[in-house]
């Protein structure tokens, strides 16, 4: 197993044009690679959404239309990016997150062959207690050298500031790039392997019939519904989200197929 010290690393951070895989759209990539404590080089572009970017998006990473206009479009800037990275080991704070983008942009990116190690986990478990787990507040508690927040490049280099500051904590206990993945790695096979077969059947057989469902879902509380919908798509991972007609909200909403706990057609009482 190779030392720590050996291994190319890279941090990875998109900004979007909002929350979700199935429906928004990247705006922008930044990447650094690196040995700790040494940094090989930076990567940064903007990406054309073919979308307005909405004002919610806006005021948080500031990126507007104007500065998008004529940049490259995803799958060029995805693959600029693939061959900067290489075989590097990625490092994403919120893995989750950036990897369903990545995913539902083009499969083939995950799983990625060297691993990732989200830096979110592994802050929790190389610097317990802290008032906040979010890449700002960490990055504001540990003062550490970042110029901007909700910027691609900038928030890819202060998830490497971090990874090296947890590295720094963890020296007793993470001595590989295994030891890390098993710390902080994202699993990716317990990822796939979260959603039902038959729901996800179901769901696509009613997509591509154009036919409406009841299905009963369980939200993020724990609530028990049974909802009328009609499916419009299906996209995202590493869980995908149903994107459809929701009769009981009266307009377009995202379930997330491993919440669907069942799902029947309309006409069955």
């Amino acid at each position: 197993m190779p030392s720590l010290s050996e291994c190319l690393f890279a941090a990875v951070d998109l900004e979007t044009t909002g929350l979700y895989a199935s429906k928004d759209a990247i705006v922008e990539i930044g990447a650094v690679t690196f040995y700790p404590g040494s940094v090989v080089g930076r990567f940064e572009t903007f990406v054309d959404p073919r979308r307005p970017i909405p004002a919610e998006a806006m005021a948080v990473h500031g990126i507007t239309d104007a500065m998008v206009a004529g940049a490259p479009s995803l799958p060029e800037a995805l693959g600029r990016l693939r061959a900067f990275l290489g075989e590097a080991l990625l490092v994403i704070h919120n893995a989750p997150f950036d990897l369903s983008f990545l995913a539902t942009a083009d499969p083939s990116w995950v799983p990625w062959p060297s691993g990732v190690v989200d830096s979110c986990l592994l802050a929790r478990k190389a610097l317990p207690g802290r008032g906040s787990y979010g890449l700002a507040g960490l990055v504001a508690e540990l003062g550490l050298d970042v110029s901007a927040s909700h910027r691609a490049l900038a928030d890819a280099d202060g998830a490497r500031q971090l990874f090296c500051r947890c590295l720094a904590a963890l020296k007793e206990t993470a001595k590989g790039p295994d030891d890390l993945l098993a710390l902080a790695g994202f699993d990716f096979d317990a990822a796939t392997s979260a959603v039902d077969g038959e729901i996800r059947r179901l769901v696509v057989e009613a997509l591509e019939a154009g036919r409406e469902i009841v299905i009963t879902y369980r939200d993020a509380w724990g609530r028990r519904t049974e909802r009328s919908v009609l499916p419009e798509g299906l996209s995202g991972w590493p869980v995908p989200q149903l994107e459809a007609h929701c009769r009981l909200r009266r307009g377009k909403r995202h379930f997330r197929l491993d919440r669907i706990l069942s799902i029947r057609p309309v006409s069955d009482n």
